[in-house]
């Protein structure tokens, strides 16, 4: 997000995420990103949204008030006012700042100016008005731990022997925090760097708008003299043959001149359909490194590091409930938490107790609206056995047999209750599947499983899932499903 915003705290940065997941971050990047100044008063528990113009503030009253008092609400835990006020002076300040942002900050007024502006993710020699990441905060695991090493030296390195950085991976896994925790940790190890950090989409209307009004050769001349420029979503670049090749030289200019650049992508360089094989070559020339969809250890950890942020504190039950329902995505998972937080701070929880730990049935209540945790696709009775026996380490064999032992017991309890509940299969139909003469077996262990989801005594598996509860392990299981693994 880098709408302007200026608060003693990150309320308005909270605010900006909110109103982009809602109206999604095409139409946020054309109505509020750096054409918007959010700035929110606490006493009063006001939003006050200054935009340069009358028709920008009868579009915003008209499209997006809704959505903003909502983000607004999200960020702040409760009731709050929006106002939308004009003022092209402070814009037009701004703009001239902005102007000015290529020069090197070195009076002593300039260098304070910046580490002040610091605080809040803005460097006064940079055109980034608001970065949400720090490196810092950023959850490593095997999934990623490439991806952030290669970040955290190419920050800090006083040299970048890898040339170009590219980082691929799904939506929601970390590019974006990672990108972003790199231009801050630049400014804050250096207040005088020009950096930028931009998306495609950003760099695309930028190069339009300097060809259009015939000042290309100030747009070249601010691009390739940063010290860092960072590009996410660069496959918007896509089939995009102009701003490739303007995209391409400044690319080479600015790594002609030490300076680094930093490139995010859904895709890996080979893949990215209609991109320029000069732009592909330049990228695969440096480090290509992808992040994937985090392990359940990761996935555990990002819960608990997010819902401390957030002051939640959770039970095992309702954080397995909380992984259940989660499919991948960070964002998806902040989304979450943050309803959690709001049900919280406005005092609707009324099952919490006075500790304000959130139990199971917090949970079920504030995902109410979510869709149901289901599978994405039709499952088979084959994926559900298989993804028991991976968790726990008991074999088909065991699952499906009459072995008495107690993980074997309890894994063929989970297997034939995800079954009735993930598929349309009937009793004799899973019996069927898993080799009985009747169903009858098969229905004492659906009606086990439930007594045992009640009874919430833990076992240990020689599997990954290691010692957990029944209720614990089935919601493993599906949300494992749900996620294709």
């Amino acid at each position: 997000m880098s709408a302007i915003c200026t608060a003693a705290d990150d309320i308005p940065a909270r605010i900006a995420s909110h109103l982009a997941d809602q109206i999604g971050s095409r139409k946020y990047t054309m109505w509020f990103d750096g054409t918007a100044h959010l700035d929110f008063d606490a006493e009063v528990q006001a939003l006050r949204l200054t935009v340069p113009n009358d028709f920008a503030a009868n579009w915003i009253n008209q499209n997006f008030r809704g959505a903003l008092t909502r983000a607004v609400e999200r960020a702040v835990g409760g009731p709050a006012r929006v106002e939308i006020a004009i003022d092209p002076k402070e814009f037009r300040i701004a703009a001239s700042a902005q102007a000015l942002a290529v020069q090197p900050a070195a009076a002593a007024p300039q260098a304070a100016a910046a580490s002040a502006a610091l605080a809040h993710g803005v460097n006064a020699g940079s055109r980034c008005p608001l970065l949400r990441h720090r490196l810092e905060r950023f959850v490593v695991g095997p999934s990623n731990e490439l991806a952030y090493t290669a970040a955290l030296r190419l920050a800090e390195g006083d040299s970048h022997p890898y040339g170009p950085l590219f980082i691929h991976g799904g939506c929601g896994l970390g590019k974006t925090h990672l990108l972003q925790g790199i231009c801050r940790r630049v400014m804050e190890l250096d207040p005088g760097a020009s950096v930028v950090y931009m998306t495609g989409e950003q760099f695309t209307n930028e190069f339009i708008t300097a060809v259009r009004g015939n000042k290309i050769d100030r747009f070249r001349s601010r691009i390739r003299k940063l010290s860092l420029l960072a590009v996410d979503d660069v496959h918007f670049l896509a089939d995009k043959q102009a701003t490739q090749e303007e995209f391409l030289h400044s690319f080479e200019q600015i790594e002609m001149a030490g300076a680094r650049v930093i490139m995010a992508s859904d895709s890996h360089p080979r893949t990215i359909k209609r991109f320029g094989e000069g732009l592909r070559s330049r990228c695969l020339r440096g480090l290509v490194v992808q992040v994937q969809v985090p392990d359940d250890a990761t996935r555990g950890r990002l819960l608990r590091e997010l819902a401390t942020r957030l002051e939640l504190r959770l039970t095992d039950d309702a954080a397995s409930l909380v992984m259940a329902r989660w499919q991948g995505s960070v964002r998806e998972l902040e989304g979450m938490l943050r309803t959690l937080h709001a049900l919280v701070t406005l005092g609707q929880a009324r099952g919490l107790s006075l500790s304000g730990i959130i139990d199971r049935e917090v949970v079920k209540r504030a995902l109410a609206d979510d869709r149901e945790a289901g599978p994405r696709r039709p499952l088979r009775y084959e994926e559900i056995v298989a993804e028991v026996e991976r968790q726990t380490g008991v074999s088909r064999g065991m699952i499906a047999g009459g072995s008495r032992k107690p993980v074997a017991v309890l894994a063929r309890s989970v297997c034939i209750h995800l079954t009735r509940k993930l598929t349309s299969m009937s009793f004799p139909e899973i019996a069927t599947a898993m080799g009985k003469k009747t169903h009858s077996t098969v229905v004492t262990a659906d009606k086990r499983m439930l007594r045992l989801l009640m009874d919430g005594k833990p076992m240990r598996f020689p599997g990954p899932v290691g010692e957990v509860t029944p209720r614990q392990l089935a919601d493993r299981v599906q949300g494992c499903l749900m996620r294709g693994g």
